[in-house]
């Protein structure tokens, strides 16, 4: 799969290399793009599978169908693209809000606060913990999008969001409501109890923390 120099996809292949491919490795990539997206096969029928593999197969050049709700798939000269429909990228622009510290706000259905503290005493499934030395603040709260990434504890390289919600099977209508944290410059350093930024980890020397605080409301 590569991606196209005119139209921005999350995916796209050649038509040609689909046609040749067993029927199915055809369904199986189609599948692994819809899991991709939603979370799981939940809800795609074999009708619906095949109406898209067989439209991979024969459509023309500018034609589109949605796979499912939220992805479109189209037809451009020999490629095949699969990207999110506009209605989707208008309604998921994400809104931002500043997280006071100490201080609380209400992000969807969450209450979030965040305070300074010494030292991390307990476990506390429900909060975070970042080194505030060298974390740029004030930070924001808000909801992921398109394109963002981050360093995910204990790796050295970034991973999109959207992968790191797939590994961990998050459906897309639930990613949307996940609040994540970030910093000054609007980098992710957290989403929300599930990881923090490797870069914001709490060292041996660190003697100022933040810690924030999730409770569903």
């Amino acid at each position: 799969m590569s991606n196209s120099p005119m139209i921005k996809a999350s995916w796209t292949f050649q038509q040609g290399d689909f046609v040749h491919q067993p029927v199915a490795l055809q369904r199986g990539i189609l599948e692994y793009i819809y899991r991709s997206v939603y979370g799981s096969t939940e809800g795609l029928s074999f009708r619906h599978l095949e109406t898209i593999r067989l439209f991979c197969m024969t459509g023309g050049s500018g034609k589109k169908k949605l796979f499912g709700t939220l992805l479109t798939v189209e037809h451009h000269n020999n490629t095949i693209l699969f990207h999110y429909s506009e209605k989707i990228k208008t309604e998921a622009q994400p809104i931002k809000k500043r997280l006071p510290i100490p201080g609380k706000i209400q992000y969807g259905e969450y209450l979030i606060s965040a305070e300074f503290i010494k030292k991390r005493t307990t476990a506390d499934s429900a909060s975070i913990y970042i080194e505030a030395e060298n974390t740029l603040l004030p930070l924001g709260v808000r909801t992921w999008k398109t394109g963002d990434s981050f360093r995910p504890l204990g790796m050295k390289g970034s991973k999109k969001l959207q992968d790191f919600f797939t590994d961990l099977k998050i459906p897309l209508r639930t990613r949307t409501e996940i609040p994540v944290i970030t910093d000054r410059e609007n980098r992710v350093i957290a989403v929300y109890n599930l990881r923090i930024d490797d870069r914001v980890r709490i060292k041996d020397q660190t003697d100022r923390i933040v810690k924030i605080s999730f409770r569903k409301i």
